[in-house]
């Protein structure tokens, strides 16, 4: 028969989309941001997918077969401080999970071992992976090697060895954004499509394009998919007219696609999932609501359309592995789609007479879920095939979480030439560390600071294991088998001590001594073996970790994981010798001191004070040894002390008393704390490693009720400077500049909130524009106003706010010759103002005296902004020219430090932090996008961190919260409110939640400390300016006991309403300090004080003590009764007064029955069975 008249087995494949009771609903996927991914996985057991919870961040887990409606329930995780573009599980262990967000992050995640773990609000184990300079588009795990991750970001497409944490290799062969990555089915080859229209196919192991094919002309999304094993792909996109399209190409003629296939227009980028095994193809589009199917054939055509069903209107969509699927109904392949607030799984299932039995010709192996190599392998270069398997029921084990462990101990992992040294040979998941310069450390130095470091090591790091496995330097530490080593050294010491000799009681004094202080730091040494490691930053080249404490939970974990299990009790076995090995050298070092103690008394006793030279070269000979023995040991011992911050400092008993208990014959030793081993849980396995938890890291900013709002604005002005915040409000009334002729400043009272009139609005008005305007913090009633004829008026507003537009200031400040860039108030002192100008000039002006009393020079072009240290002694300004300039007005007019500052003359901003620490300056790199630099305000050298958010035209306002540690940067035309924490560890900008609006704000003002309602856990108040309104926020943290003051989040707060000094104090060299109140309600009792919850009595509770009765008590009862029947008889039974007959008897019957078997008559046998009764058996002849 013609090949084309052979019958598909699957061109009958339909789709049984279930009922709508049997969707997953009520989850929270209205909003998703665009993105490359395709924002829902699948695996056998799980399903992950994007939802739209703080700021995209956050994703849904929920088990894989759940149905029904979730609503608050959902499992979230908070994996990104920013939205999360793409997700990947791994293909060889069931609980490891792969996310890349547009924070620039990608991070691994360890998921419960059971659904049962899944809970309202996931605290999971994390791993940073890598830390790439843009946001992350494209994760991917290798199909064929264990731990092989390729990532995209930008232009740039890099290879991450997961198991050993390196970025192995790197690919920059893209002129524009990568938009898609797909790997071949053995795992050898990667195929991305590229902005710049063309689709490359790469061998990441030769760093290399293979080769460039000319993809799709339209402008929009494409993406690729790999045949299997084959060397050929398909590839989707649009058309220079915005057709959507589909390709298949084949790799030996490049020059062209072998087959084109075009559809609709509709917008929708098409998604493909190609079955190698069976060869269909589904494409499914973004915002379509028709799933397709294809088949693709080895001959012409190539492709065949075979249904295309109508759906609801799909997100995304997954594919499940062929090993979940239910083969007993005839499921060939199932799709997950992912639609507004809900999820529809869609088997595909091939029509049966009957489904009884297994139907083995639609069924063809599939791969087993093991790794057919390792990361080394691949990355030397070999190519293995993977093992497949029958999908048959009776031929395969039941379907298991795999618990695979990316580096258990067994499993190969990477080796090179310093394996015996290198951290990563213990094959744990350490920090991703993308410096090369700690990669090329020599062998020897490494074999150095292990054997400096061994003594320690070997008892340390297990019982941090559980915790942290890191160590203070960033490098794991490794269990080397010492004992030998450090036996040896004890033995030849005391051999030494002993052949040489008597000591003089001098050097005996002295070498007591010296061994007393290796005792002390051996006890040290074992006492901090078996305390908890201590929490703090780890950092190594660029990436940076967290660690801190989670709660102990998910108890099963990893109860199915046996070689993980034996591998932890085989590391323990080793540390457990470790400490012995200290204990016994410890124990050695006593011998000595007893010895030596009485050594010294028999000489003291024989008051021999001369010694012979023969003895003198012994004591110091002896003194040599003991000095070196005890020397190693304190190397030792205080290897790791020499760290910053390394570990706590650990309480020594005085010499005196040891030595006094040492006289006595015993040396008494400090007994560690007993420590309960920890729980096998999610947040104990030894490969993870603990994100620090920062305390605002979940804000939420909240808009009021519209009737809060101030409504009907109208004429805003957009034309205001951008050195200018455009907007200021302080607790009663806020500041709006108009676009009417005059330069107009509205004022509106906060307590009055309204819909404006159309016409009419009082206002400010100035005859000229304005360039910039301010408040005074200590008087709510004084604005102060810069204009662009070089004049600064200032007024006064009165009580209860406008009632008509008015045209006289209360006074004028003249100084500068060309228009004001911006004015700022002195955060302390009483009526210091600054304003600066285009003369290059910054003027500190009193206004008490109306004069301008101290004038800054020194910038040479443009000044962009000026910010107060938070003491009031110094300014910072960032000009032009790159510029930053710290100023100290009351001692130099020239700037006492100068640094680089942000490049590019769009506009920057500086804010003073961490009590006046460091600076963090907003600004432009040369290619346009917005970036945070952070410097350290004593050096103003290169800078400490800088974060790289997006590109806008807008230049960033920043607002710093100084008691909660809280940036908020943001921009004209901007909707999202970027918030970071800024630490004194690196990295110290940390991002937290976005804030996201629903619409774009022109600018933002914050009120001071004293707005803000406690009560609610609010710690930060701002209203937002738009185009046509003016709406109050709040900002607030969750919290689950909010009726309480919440004293770890508002310290005593500094009183930055009222001033601290006057401004002659101040201009006379006074300083003072804001003083401080606490925001604790009367009313409200600290959370550190709340007292411990109570097990609540029920308010009604209908049980009658008398005649309630528990279970227990019923059960005695009927236990009762039913022996209460039995009667107990003492009379004996009837068997126990029967006697047996005489043995006579027996042979005298044994005598009648042979007479009378002889006869024909019946007879009468008469058996006695007792005394009184017989038997009586008639017998025939």
């Amino acid at each position: 028969m013609a090949w084309r008249f052979k019958a598909s087995k699957y061109k009958n494949s339909c789709p049984k989309f279930p009922k709508k009771e049997d969707w997953i609903t009520d989850i929270s996927t209205g909003r998703l941001l665009q993105s490359f991914g395709n924002h829902i996985k699948a695996n056998a057991f799980y399903m992950v997918f994007n939802v739209d919870n703080l700021g995209g961040g956050a994703l849904g887990i929920l088990p894989l077969n759940s149905t029904g409606r979730q609503g608050p329930d959902l499992p979230l995780l908070s994996a990104h401080s920013d939205y999360v573009a793409d997700f990947d599980f791994s293909p060889f262990d069931d609980n490891l999970l792969i996310t890349g967000s547009h924070d620039c992050t990608v991070k691994l995640w360890q998921l419960p071992s059971s659904s049962k773990n899944l809970k309202n609000s996931l605290n999971l184990n994390s791993q940073i992976v890598c830390t790439e300079e843009r946001k992350i588009e494209n994760v991917l795990w290798n199909p064929a090697a264990e731990g092989i991750l390729a990532v995209s970001s930008a232009e740039s497409v890099r290879i991450y060895d997961v198991s050993s944490c390196k970025k192995s290799l790197s690919l920059d062969e893209h002129s524009d954004m990568v938009q898609g990555i797909a790997w071949k089915g053995d795992g050898s080859m990667l195929a991305t499509t590229c902005k710049d229209k063309l689709i490359r196919t790469l061998d990441p192991r030769a760093q290399t394009a293979c080769q460039e094919l000319k993809g799709h002309a339209g402008q929009k999304e494409s993406r690729v998919s790999w045949l299997g094993n084959k060397d050929m792909l398909f590839s989707t996109g649009f058309d220079s007219v915005r057709q959507r399209q589909l390709f298949l190409w084949d790799l030996k003629n490049p020059s062209s696609p072998v087959c084109t296939h075009s559809m609709d227009t509709s917008p929708g980028v098409f998604i493909p999932f190609f079955d190698d095994r069976t060869n269909m193809l589904f494409l499914v589009g973004k915002g379509d609501n028709t799933l397709r199917f294809l088949e693709y054939t080895d001959r012409t055509p190539h492709i065949t359309d075979v249904a295309a069903d109508r759906t609801e209107q799909i997100k995304g969509a997954a594919v499940v592995p062929k090993q979940a699927l239910d083969v007993m109904k005839g499921e060939i392949n199932r799709l997950i789609l992912l639609i507004k607030n809900a999820i529809i799984p869609t088997p595909y299932i091939v029509p049966r007479k009957s489904y009884r039995e297994y139907h083995a010709d639609i069924f063809p192996e599939v791969p087993n879920g093991q790794p057919s190599m390792q990361a080394s392998e691949w990355l030397a270069g070999e190519n293995k095939p993977l093992e497949l398997m029958d999908l048959n029921p009776s031929k395969r084990a039941p379907l298991t979480l795999r618990a695979h462990n990316l580096n258990a101990p067994g499993s190969n992992s990477i080796t090179n030439a310093s394996d015996s040294v290198d951290p990563s040979k213990e094959k744990k998941l350490l920090k991703c560390d993308s410096s090369a310069e700690n990669e090329k450390k020599s062998t020897a130095d490494l074999s150095i600071e292990n054997n400096k470091e061994s003594t320690i090591n070997s008892c340390t790091e297990n019982k941090s294991k559980p915790a942290n496995d890191l160590s203070e330097n960033n490098k794991e530490l490794t269990v080397n088998s010492t004992e030998n080593n450090k036996e040896s050294t004890v033995n030849s010491s005391t051999e030494n001590s002993k052949v040489k000799g008597p000591l003089t009681p001098k050097s005996q004094r002295r070498a007591s001594e010296t061994i007393m202080q290796k005792i002390d730091s051996l006890n040290a040494a074992i006492e901090l073996s078996h305390s908890p490691p201590p929490q703090r930053k780890f950092q190594k080249g660029n990436c940076v970790l967290d660690s801190k404490k989670y709660e102990e939970k998910d108890n099963d974990v990893f109860s199915d994981n046996k070689v993980a299990e034996d591998a932890k009790t085989e590391h323990s076995q080793q540390t457990r010798k470790s400490c012995n090995s200290m204990e016994e050298t410890k124990n050695s070092l006593s011998e000595e001191v007893r010895e030596t103690k009485d050594s010294e008394n028999e000489n003291s006793m024989k008051n021999d004070d001369e010694a012979t030279p023969s003895n003198s070269s012994c004591t110091e000979d002896n003194s040599t040894e003991t000095d070196g023995k005890a020397s190693k040991i304190e190397a030792e011992c205080n290897s790791k002390k020499d760290e910053k911050e390394c570990l706590s400092e650990t309480p020594k008993v005085p010499n005196g008393a040891i030595e006094n208990k040492i006289c006595k014959g015993k040396v008494k030793e400090e007994t560690p704390e007993k420590t309960v081993p920890a729980k096998k849980s999610v947040s104990t396995p030894s490969r993870f490693i603990n994100i620090r938890q920062l305390k605002f890291k979940h804000l939420k900013a909240t808009t009021l009720n519209k009737e809060h709002h101030i409504e009907n604005l109208k004429n805003l002005s957009r034309n205001i400077p951008g050195e200018s915040d455009l907007f200021q409000v302080n607790q009663k009334r806020c500041a709006v500049p108009l676009s009417t002729t005059g330069g107009c400043v509205a004022i509106f009272e906060l307590n009055k909130p309204c819909r404006l009139p159309d016409c009419g609005i009082p206002s400010l008005q100035h005859g000229t524009n304005v360039t910039d305007f301010v408040w005074d913090p200590f008087n709510d009633q004084r604005l102060v106003v810069a204009c662009d004829d070089a004049k600064i008026r200032v007024w006064n507003i009165p009580e209860g706010g406008l009632k008509d537009s008015v045209n006289e200031p209360e006074f004028m400040l003249i100084g500068h010759q060309e228009k004001i860039y911006f004015v700022r108030f002195h955060p302390l002192a009483k009526d210091i103002l600054a304003s600066a100008s285009y003369d290059m000039t910054v003027k500190i002006w009193d206004l008490t005296t109306q004069e301008a009393v101290i004038e800054l020079k020194g910038h040479t072009s443009q000044i962009f902004t000026l910010d107060w240290s938070p003491c009031g002694k110094k300014c910072a300004t960032v000009c032009k020219d790159g510029k930053i300039r710290v100023y100290e007005p009351r001692v130099s007019t020239e700037a006492i430090k100068e640094g680089t500052g942000p490049s590019g003359s769009r506009g920057a901003r500086v804010v003073w932090t961490l009590n006046g620490k460091f600076l963090v300056a907003t600004g432009f790199d040369k290619m346009s996008q917005r970036k945070l630099f952070l410097y350290d305000a004593q050096e103003l050298g290169a800078p400490l961190d800088i974060v790289e958010l997006d590109s806008s035209p807008a230049i960033l306002v920043p607002h710093y919260d100084e008691d909660s540690s809280t940036l908020f940067v943001t921009g004209r035309g901007d909707g999202t409110i970027f918030t970071y924490e800024v630490t004194h560890e690196a990295p110290h900008l940390n991002q937290l939640s976005p804030c996201r609006f629903s619409n774009l704000h022109q600018a933002i003002s914050f009120l001071p400390k004293i707005a803000c309602d406690v009560s609610q856990v609010e710690f930060a108040h701002a209203w937002r300016l738009l185009l046509t309104h003016i709406e109050p926020v709040s900002f607030k943290v969750p919290r689950v006991k909010s009726n309480f003051f919440q004293d770890d989040l508002f310290p005593d707060t500094r009183v930055l309403w009222e001033p601290a000094l006057s401004g002659s104090d101040w201009l006379s060299g006074v300083d003072a300090e804001a003083s401080r109140i606490s925001l604790k309600p009367g009313n409200m009792e600290s959370l550190s004080k709340a007292p411990t919850p109570s097990t609540k009595q029920k308010k009604y509770d209908s049980t009658d003590p008398e005649i309630f009765k528990t279970d227990e008590m019923k059960k005695k009862e009927l236990i009762g009764a039913m022996t209460s029947k039995l009667d107990v008889r003492e009379d004996p039974l009837e068997q126990d007064l029967t006697e047996g007959v005489d043995s006579d008897e027996w042979e005298d019957i044994f005598q009648a029955t042979q007479e009378h078997s002889k006869a024909s008559k019946p007879f009468y046998l008469h058996i006695p069975c007792s005394r009184s009764t017989y038997l009586t058996l008639v017998t025939n002849a």
